[in-house]
């Protein structure tokens, strides 16, 4: 079986992923967020096809494999992937599997039943401190008071 030049996958994936990328388009999905699902679900459609299967056939045993593969991996400098890379690629592959069951090509998505790597979620710093925000909110109303509006 050949591979699309384009995408490198098997035809049959490569009308999938361009069947997924033409509805979350017509969903109103952003461009650059389709774009960022069409390099996930490419990377996990390549990762089918070195397991030697169709997207068809993916199940729980695949799903956990993926996110496996990405713990082990690592970055072409060496680094291992963060694990925030690897809960967005998972999260991706995961939408691109939700479309397949939505489209009836896999009976339901199997990364549903995946336990996800958990990350550190940072907080952010950059926040106005409580003394800072009333007085902010004190200037906004003075504002108000004196009849002066943005709009």
């Amino acid at each position: 079986m050949g591979t699309c030049a384009m995408t490198g996958l098997t035809p049959e994936h490569a009308a999938l992923l361009a069947e997924f990328v033409a509805e979350e388009m017509a969903r109103g999905r952003r461009s650059r967020g389709v774009d960022s699902l069409r390099k996930g679900a490419r990377l996990f459609l390549r990762f089918v096809e070195e397991l030697g299967k169709s997207a068809r056939d993916v199940r729980l045993s695949d799903a956990y494999a993926y996110q496996g593969m990405l713990l082990e991996r690592s970055t072409q400098k060496g680094t291992p992937y963060s694990r925030q890379t690897i809960a967005d690629r998972v999260r991706m592959a995961s939408v691109f599997c939700a479309y397949l069951a939505r489209t009836g090509t896999l009976l339901d998505n199997p990364f549903q039943g995946v336990r996800r790597v958990r990350y550190d979620r940072k907080i952010p710093t950059d926040i106005l401190k409580e003394r800072e925000m009333a007085a902010l909110l004190a200037e906004l109303a003075n504002f108000r008071a004196a009849g002066i509006s943005g709009s």
